[in-house]
């Protein structure tokens, strides 16, 4: 029983990890790369297994990640912020998070304390307001990429952003669906994460400034067969809100 409840849960953490943005098809490629340019708080995680994930910046020492991710990080491996390579000081599971179970995919968020402050990279703040369905987020990573006609297609170290709207909020977590040219929905630069984008944010802006609103966790394929990265797919991110006062007081109180 418990073998069969973790081949389940790595099909279903296997859709959420390792490369990132897949995008729309029918839309230059340039413009996608672009739009990341504009999101250097977007971080790149690299445990020692040599697992490729993301993260976020959101002060000038802490990096929030999905919990899936957080599992494999220890304290010396490293985070790229700019280029230049940060060591891990601590981490930080959400304590309702305990690997194999797939009840907890609602608390798969982490946080990661660097060793010394990370130099000439705004953070981006947590959000801990109300989302709205239908509002446009931004999706960062780098890594495996692909279109939504296609599927994933292969891997580089460039770092690629795309646009989504939010489907569904629940309780827990933000529900976005790859939409096709011509649906209702579709964003111009319609696109969503990839495997090696697990950890990655949700950002949105709201009153003009940035916010960290999601956290990349997994993505379900059945309505596409179970292949990843074509229109159709949903996309699943743990929600900030629930988990903010456990974030600023983690973050408050480590010693």
């Amino acid at each position: 029983m418990r073998r069969s409840r973790v081949f389940l849960l790595v099909a279903l953490l296997m859709s959420a990890q390792a490369s990132p943005i897949v995008m729309r098809h029918d839309v230059p490629e340039q413009r996608f790369l672009d739009l990341a340019s504009r999101f250097p708080a977007a971080v790149h995680v690299r445990p020692a297994n040599g697992d490729n994930a993301e993260g976020t910046l959101i002060a000038p020492r802490w990096v929030l990640t999905a919990a899936h991710v957080a599992s494999a990080v220890a304290a010396g491996d490293l985070v790229v912020a700019g280029g230049k390579s940060y060591p891990v000081d601590r981490v930080f599971m959400h304590p309702k998070f305990h690997e194999l179970k797939l009840a907890d995919m609602p608390y798969d968020i982490a946080l990661i304390r660097l060793e010394q402050p990370v130099i000439g990279i705004e953070p981006v703040p947590l959000f801990n307001g109300l989302e709205q369905v239908g509002s446009v987020v931004t999706f960062v990573g780098r890594g495996g990429f692909g279109t939504g006609k296609e599927g994933l297609r292969g891997e580089d170290p460039r770092l690629r952003a795309a646009t989504n709207r939010i489907d569904t909020v629940t309780d827990f977590d933000l529900q976005f669906r790859f939409d096709g040219p011509g649906e209702e929905h579709v964003t111009e630069l319609e696109g969503i994460s990839g495997p090696g984008d697990s950890g990655g944010a949700a950002f949105q802006e709201t009153g003009g400034k940035l916010y960290v609103v999601g956290v990349s966790s997994w993505q379900d394929t059945r309505p596409t067969g179970r292949v990843q990265g074509l229109y159709g797919v949903i996309e699943h991110y743990v929600r900030v809100v629930p988990h903010y006062s456990w974030l600023t007081q983690t973050m408050r109180s480590a010693p």
